[in-house]
């Protein structure tokens, strides 16, 4: 399975999307997906997650994860959508560009930081990703999101570990993103249901924060 994966990913799935250099001109609507934790071990409930691109411009995440211990937690999107054998499967992190592991605005491109439990164990997601796509050859539909035991060390430990990983620790629940439409709901903790428009005026003011594509670089400004 990991095969077939990697050699579609390898080939930019050219079959299904548009390349990144044409995504302003290609991608003429918003495009949504969602991702819930599938596969979850202890440490971790429930995790829910919505991300939005209008053309253009860069991805937005916002999300809710509960059952965390209280602290850091790193999370990636990793390689892989493949959860046949739980999240160890998922491979490592997105990283297209083969370099080391950072931050959400250096490193592998599926570096996002940390997400930061509260002391209820539970932790609300709000992120521009600058790095990534929902088409094109930096497509992360069909790839992973993990949840880790540990902090991110952002690739400042020191140590051969720290380049890879971040010493994130073991991967508490993964997800596998996938399109969604306006009209689908994403299921929050306690039967709390949060339909994707709802969130859309939240989603809307990030983006007005956020700088167009300069088509002149072919990259995303920073915000």
């Amino acid at each position: 399975m990991q095969d077939i994966l990697k050699n579609y990913y390898a080939a930019g799935g050219k079959t299904l999307f548009q390349p990144r250099e044409n995504i302003v001109e290609q991608q003429l609507d918003t495009i949504y997906a969602k991702c819930e934790l599938e596969h979850i071990v202890d440490g971790v409930s429930k995790g829910d997650f919505l991300f939005k691109q209008e053309p253009g411009k860069p991805v937005l995440l916002v999300g809710k994860v509960t059952g965390l211990t209280p602290g850091p937690h790193g999370f990636h999107i990793h390689e892989f959508g493949d959860l046949s054998d739980g999240c160890a499967s998922a491979g490592g992190h997105y990283n297209p560009d083969g370099v080391d592991h950072g931050d959400l605005d250096s490193g592998h491109a599926g570096d996002l930081g940390n997400i930061t439990a509260d002391e209820q164990g539970v932790a609300n997601i709000s992120m521009v990703l600058k790095r990534v796509d929902l088409q094109g050859d930096r497509n992360v539909v069909g790839r992973a999101i993990v949840i880790h035991a540990e902090e991110d060390d952002l690739g400042k430990g020191g140590d051969e570990e720290s380049t890879k990983t971040g010493n994130a620790g073991d991967r508490l629940g993964c997800g596998v993103i996938r399109l969604a439409t306006l009209e689908e709901s994403v299921q929050l903790d306690e039967g709390v249901i949060l339909n994707t428009a709802l969130i859309v005026g939240a989603l809307t003011s990030m983006l007005a924060q956020v700088p167009d594509v300069n088509p002149e670089k072919n990259d995303l400004q920073a915000v």
